[in-house]
């Protein structure tokens, strides 16, 4: 719980010197402005989250538990970041080599503005794709393991691994491509949503 107070108020004190040394250094540029946004947006985030520091910091305590008992997770983890790394790097490679080709028309490559758009599009979606794939991977990893560790069993963190990496591998590719576009179409729609319990549109929420 300590750590949770800690951090917002480290929060709210790097956004205060943020905006200070901004107005001491270079008063008439965009730098106090940040901060101050950036001080205003923490100290209203500490109003809003400070009475369920408890109920998150039992969360963190429980999960810290269950890696703690489960560190091959920190191993996977770090791997899925390393690819992510390393399928970053290569993307933005093939990006630029593939822009250059277009916009230089090399190999006689002359393409609409449609046909570019397209082409930007697909690469947008290819990297997004990859990107969630490498995450839920992780995601259904974790679950299975502490899945297992609350209910006291053995730990099912290399079967649970083998499953999202190779029986349920094509479950999640289709989800990565989905779940993200479904989340954002909801956090667009909150703002919408019914107050009352019992109204017929909360099916779907």
């Amino acid at each position: 719980r300590r750590l949770v107070y800690v951090a917002l108020v480290l929060s709210i004190g790097v956004s205060f010197a943020w905006g200070t040394i901004g107005i001491g250094i270079s008063p008439s540029s965009f730098v106090p402005i940040t901060g101050i946004i950036a001080l205003m947006l923490a100290v209203g985030y500490m109003f809003v989250v400070w009475d369920r520091i408890p109920f998150a910091s039992a969360n963190l305590t429980t999960a810290l538990a269950g890696v703690r008992d489960n560190l091959g997770l920190v191993g996977i983890a770090f791997f899925f970041q390393f690819l992510a790394l390393v399928f970053s790097i290569y993307y933005s490679f093939t990006f630029v080599g593939l822009h250059d080709a277009m916009f230089n028309n090399d190999d006689g490559m002359e393409l609409s503005r449609n046909a570019k758009i397209a082409i930007y599009s697909l690469l947008v979606i290819s990297y997004y794709w990859t990107y969630q794939v490498f995450m839920h991977i992780v995601n259904v990893t974790v679950a299975g393991t502490i899945g297992s560790w609350w209910f006291d069993e053995p730990s099912a963190l290399w079967p649970t691994f083998t499953q999202a990496t190779y029986y349920n591998f094509g479950s999640i590719c289709y989800g990565g491509l989905l779940v993200g576009f479904v989340q954002l179409l909801r956090q667009i729609t909150e703002g919408l949503r019914p107050n009352r319990d019992e109204s017929a549109l909360m099916c779907l929420y």
